[in-house]
């Protein structure tokens, strides 16, 4: 019972501690007012590095369009409509179909063929087939949509999962604001975003607390960006606590469990 007193005791103080310590720690952006302004260029300084690559295996809708319709109507392709399984009718209207990008990085394009495209941003590669598309068409317009652009959120966040890159300049308080911000457990000093950059693996930590995030090179996100929230100390200690506590439990059943089992064989015996 002594035991089970102290622990509660020291349990309870952890609590009241770290409770104290966790008000400052959930406030974002602490000493923003030694920080008067920022201009653009001391958050970023090149606006092209943080524009998505169109990469292999990305899934793009292309649609070119011009002031004579007809005159790009070979650079679109069909829109389609599906019945069922067996059946695929090409129809006027319906859902457009969409480009997969290889492994050699390249896209099947109608008229050109195979167009290399991988490397370049959205913007790049809407010049790229504007500038081929224009030996037969006055004035083409290119528009491409990167389909598959996400970044997952996970963690101690409210929303946790995928999230797709609704814009080219998404920060990471953006990505953060899709998963219904932090919990109040979250760790704000120590949140981990995970970025792959030519085949490599990078690991940045984060301190939402303080406002040297918004000249940092991280500050914008990237596609497939991993940003992990882990719990604060706190949650972390309840939940040892918690693990300890169900072990306990069971321990405790086990343990009465036997006890009443060997008192009722030795009653059994008694009897005889």
């Amino acid at each position: 019972m002594n035991r089970f007193v102290l622990s509660s005791f020291l349990l309870l103080s952890v609590l009241v501690l770290g409770s104290c310590r966790s008000v400052k720690d959930a406030i974002y952006f602490d000493g923003y007012g030694s920080v008067d302004s920022l201009t653009v260029m001391d958050i970023i300084q090149d606006k092209t590095e943080y524009a998505p690559l169109i990469e292999p295996d990305d899934e793009l809708s292309i649609i070119v369009s011009a002031e004579n319709v007809a005159t790009v109507a070979p650079f679109n392709l069909p829109a389609i409509n599906v019945k069922d399984s067996q059946t695929v009718d090409l129809v006027a209207s319906g859902q457009l179909q969409t480009y997969i990008v290889d492994s050699d990085g390249e896209i099947t394009f109608p008229v050109f063929g195979r167009v290399k495209i991988a490397g370049m941003t959205r913007k790049e590669a809407e010049d790229c087939l504007q500038g081929l598309i224009s030996q037969y068409v006055i004035n083409p317009i290119v528009t491409i949509n990167i389909l598959n652009s996400k970044i997952s959120v996970i963690g101690e966040v409210n929303s946790p999962g995928p999230k797709p890159l609704t814009s080219e300049r998404l920060t990471i308080l953006d990505a953060i604001a899709l998963a219904g911000d932090l919990t109040i457990q979250g760790n704000r000093t120590n949140v981990l975003l995970i970025r792959e950059d030519d085949g490599k693996r990078n690991f940045y930590r984060i301190d939402l607390t303080t406002p040297d995030i918004f000249t940092k090179p991280y500050y914008y996100v990237k596609k497939n960006d991993i940003i992990y929230v882990e719990p604060n100390k706190e949650r972390q200690q309840m939940a040892r606590y918690n693990s300890q506590k169900q072990t306990n439990i069971s321990i405790i059943s086990t343990t009465l469990s036997g006890i009443s089992i060997i008192s009722s064989l030795i009653m059994a015996f008694s009897l005889k």
